[in-house]
């Protein structure tokens, strides 16, 4: 109603017929250059905006893009999140934000929302794919991003995926710790049923074989991607005796645990090697070793590949692969 109230309005200010003003403000429809700047101008005036429904309803597109992320107070997605939101902006999108809090029922939803067209578009952080978030996901026959390797993924599937490949990464931190004189070196990942954390221990275990090391699967701890548990189970470990020269862990939440844990204890913060993965702002102020995951990179080519979808411009799926980078520092 006061979307037609401003097109009446501008009729009247400019002389213009309502059907005319419309199609002008719409772009739709035929209406000379000099006519859609007389309209424009009035618009400018009365300050009228297009109502964002009604554009919907004619563009079959809201302008925006569902964003799922599993911890959303976890600074590893923060520039994730930067990448998402300046190649948005180059579009005309924003992006809503979703945290769906490691939790299958939430991601559930989150792919419900999709399928009810609250957004032309997902790009969706998960630790673990399973047939019923995927299947999900092929149901709504809406474009999806995976931030994450999906091996399942089919050429006609709606969904594509851009990964940066978490064990390359983790070979090459474990390598790293190996070449500095370790060999009892502790892992903090989390449950090893979940793709993510699979994918880092494997790595992890990679590089040890190579070195006809044994894999000690006490020195492999489920921290659980989080700092609460990591300082828990690194409490134990240490608590058991067992000999320990170099300590990775998975993400940076988990390093904290570690940190908070050998703080309490009076622990040497130089007692061993110690290095992570993420690279966020955490490790570059303390001057921490770590694994960069390329975040705003994974972002940037997320929201490329959704537009290429939603322009219209493919429809077989795509994948794009990115090689974390080490960065050395004084730990």
């Amino acid at each position: 109603m006061v979307e037609k109230m401003s097109i009446k309005l501008i009729s009247e200010m400019t002389g213009i017929s309502y059907a005319t003003v419309a199609r002008a403000l719409s772009g739709n429809g035929y209406c000379s250059k000099e006519k859609r700047d007389i309209i424009a101008k009035a618009a400018e005036e009365i300050h009228y905006h297009p109502n964002l429904s009604a554009r919907t309803l004619r563009n079959n597109r809201t302008e925006k893009i569902l964003l799922g992320i599993p911890d959303i107070c976890n600074a590893f997605y923060f520039r994730m999140i930067e990448g998402i939101t300046e190649e948005l902006d180059k579009v005309g999108y924003y992006p809503i934000i979703f945290n769906t809090r490691h939790l299958l029922d939430k991601e559930l939803k989150l792919i419900d929302l999709l399928s009810q067209r609250y957004a032309d578009g997902l790009i969706f952080v998960s630790f673990n794919f399973t047939e019923e978030n995927i299947g999900a996901i092929r149901r709504t026959n809406l474009p999806v991003v995976l931030t994450n390797r999906y091996e399942g993924i089919r050429r006609d599937d709606n969904f594509d995926f851009v990964y940066s490949d978490h064990t390359a990464g983790m070979e090459k931190l474990t390598e790293y710790i190996l070449g500095c004189g370790c060999k009892d070196i502790l892992l903090l990942a989390g449950n090893e049923s979940e793709q993510t954390s699979l994918e880092r221990v494997q790595g992890y275990k990679n590089i040890l074989q190579k070195h006809n090391i044994p894999v000690r699967e006490e020195y492999i701890l489920n921290g659980e991607f989080r700092t609460e548990p990591a300082h828990d189970a690194f409490g134990a470990f240490m608590q058991s005796g067992r000999p320990v020269d170099a300590v990775i862990t998975a993400n940076e939440l988990m390093f904290m645990g570690v940190m908070r844990y050998m703080t309490e204890h009076h622990i040497d913060l130089n007692a061993f090697r110690m290095a992570s993965f993420d690279n966020t702002d955490f490790s570059r102020n303390l001057s921490v070793t770590s694994l960069d995951l390329k975040q705003d990179e994974i972002g940037r080519n997320a929201v490329r590949l959704l537009m290429e979808r939603i322009d219209g411009k493919r429809t077989e799926s795509k994948q794009v692969y990115l090689m974390p980078e080490l960065i050395v520092r004084k730990t």
